[in-house]
C-alpha cells in the first residue's frame, strides 16, 4: 500500500524519470575510465598518454597532439566524436570544452590554461525568469596555428581565423579575423599581426 496519493505518486514518479534521462545523457563510460586514468598524471607530463586516452574515449584527436592536463568536458556526453583536434595543437591544463555543439580545432593551435570553448547558452524569457531552460546550442572553431591565451573565453558560434591570437582573459562574442591581435571584453581587433604566409 503506497503511503502517497496518486497526484504526488505521479509527480514522484516523474522526477525520478526527469533525473535519470539527465543521469544517463552525462554518463559515458568509456570517458569516466579516461578521466580517473587522466587525474592520476601528473600536469605538464605524459602528454600523448593523455591524448591517447581521450582518443581511445572517443574525441577525434589527430597524432602528435599534447594534452598537458585534464580536460574539463561540460555537457551531455553523447556524441564525444564531434570534438576534432587537428594535429601539433598543444591543449594546456584546465582547458574546458562545451558538448552541445560540434567543436573544430585546426592544427597547431595553442589553447593556454583555464582557456574555455562555451557551444551552448540559454535563451532569454520573461522577467520572472530570464534564463529558460531552452539550449541555444552552436559550434565553436579555431582556425589553424591559433593561440587562444590563458582564461579566454570563446562564446557560442564563434570562429577564431587561421593564425589569430587571442589576448589572455578576453571574451570573444564574434569571429575573430585571420592574423589578428584581439582583447577585451568584448574582444576587439588591436592590430593584424606579421608572417601570415610563414
Amino acid at each position: 500500500m503506497s503511503l502517497l496519493t496518486p497526484q504526488l505518486n505521479k509527480q514522484v514518479k516523474t522526477g525520478l524519470r526527469r533525473e535519470l534521462e539527465s543521469l544517463s545523457g552525462c554518463l559515458h563510460l568509456r570517458l569516466a575510465i579516461a578521466q580517473a586514468f587522466v587525474g592520476c598524471l601528473p600536469e605538464f607530463a605524459l602528454v600523448s598518454v593523455r591524448a591517447t586516452l581521450y582518443r581511445w574515449a572517443g574525441i577525434k584527436i589527430a597524432r602528435g597532439v599534447t594534452v598537458q592536463g585534464r580536460l574539463r568536458l561540460v555537457g551531455r556526453r553523447k556524441d564525444l566524436t564531434q570534438i576534432q583536434i587537428g594535429e601539433g595543437c598543444i591543449l594546456a591544463p584546465g582547458v574546458r570544452i562545451g558538448l552541445d555543439a560540434p567543436v573544430v580545432i585546426g592544427k597547431n593551435v595553442a589553447l593556454g590554461p583555464d582557456v574555455t570553448l562555451c557551444t551552448a547558452t540559454h535563451t532569454m524569457g520573461f522577467g520572472s525568469r530570464r534564463m529558460t531552460p531552452k539550449l541555444n546550442a552552436l559550434p565553436v572553431t579555431v582556425g589553424d596555428g591559433a593561440w587562444i591565451c590563458m582564461s579566454a573565453l570563446l562564446l557560442p558560434g564563434v570562429t577564431v581565423g587561421p593564425g589569430a591570437v587571442v589576448a589572455a582573459g578576453s571574451i570573444v562574442t564574434e569571429d575573430v579575423p585571420a592574423h589578428t591581435f584581439v582583447a577585451g571584453n568584448p574582444a576587439q581587433v588591436q592590430h593584424e599581426l606579421p608572417f601570415a604566409n610563414r
